[in-house]
């Protein structure tokens, strides 16, 4: 189990079943059958991550999921394996919530926005790309590479509402700007700045995040 307390969970696709996925605040990752309670797979605690995971988000389909903090990378994960398929890198100032969303029902991309603990409201575009052994299901096999980040500035008028960045309200109106900045026009000029970025792949922490069953 978790030794750290867990500050998200989410449903994903294991295998061909559910499980729920849970994020603690030292960057553990584990996956328990919501049946029997038994842990299917977990992560070792992410040293480079320290006590800062704050967020998590499943990705379209289900199969992979993203999470943050104020470490300033946003990671995605396969969830069968929990291994580290990317990092996103161009929030320096880490996050404390995600929202993932699906692009169209037959679309190979989707948005990601996150939130920072200043309020700060960042959306990537994402490709999910498959390899010649992946699977069309998208699950292993499945790569995601960013395409664009904008950056839209920093939401709400009350800049001392966002101090309180530990508070579950601040929690709660960081994933609803999450969520709204799903429907943001996707064009440089709707009050962002349209960016391509970095995709740091291969990190520390893939090197250093063993796993354990």
């Amino acid at each position: 189990g978790h030794n750290r307390p867990i500050v998200a969970i989410d449903s994903v696709l294991f295998d061909r079943g559910d499980a729920l996925l849970a994020l603690s605040s030292d960057g553990m990752l584990s996956e328990w059958d919501p049946v029997d309670g038994r842990c299917l797979i977990s992560t070792n605690p992410s040293a480079p991550l320290g006590g800062d995971a704050t967020a998590l988000a499943v990705l379209p389909g289900r199969r992979h999921a993203a999470y943050g903090g104020r470490f300033g990378l946003v990671h995605i994960v396969e969830v069968t394996g929990l291994t580290l398929v990317t990092s996103l890198t161009g929030a320096a100032d880490g996050c404390l919530a995600l929202c993932a969303r699906s692009l169209g029902a037959h679309s190979m991309d989707a948005t990601l926005a996150s939130v920072s603990a200043g309020g700060r409201l960042r959306v990537w575009t994402i490709c999910r790309q498959s390899s010649s052994s992946g699977s069309s299901s998208g699950g292993e096999g499945t790569t995601w590479r960013a395409v664009e980040l904008r950056d839209l500035g920093v939401v709400g008028a009350d800049s001392e509402g966002t101090r309180g960045a530990g508070s579950e309200g601040t929690r709660g109106a960081a994933s609803e700007a999450a969520g709204a900045a799903m429907l943001a026009p996707s064009s440089a000029s709707a009050s962002g700045t349209a960016a391509t970025i970095g995709v740091a792949a291969g990190s520390e922490l893939a090197r250093g995040a063993g796993l354990k069953g």
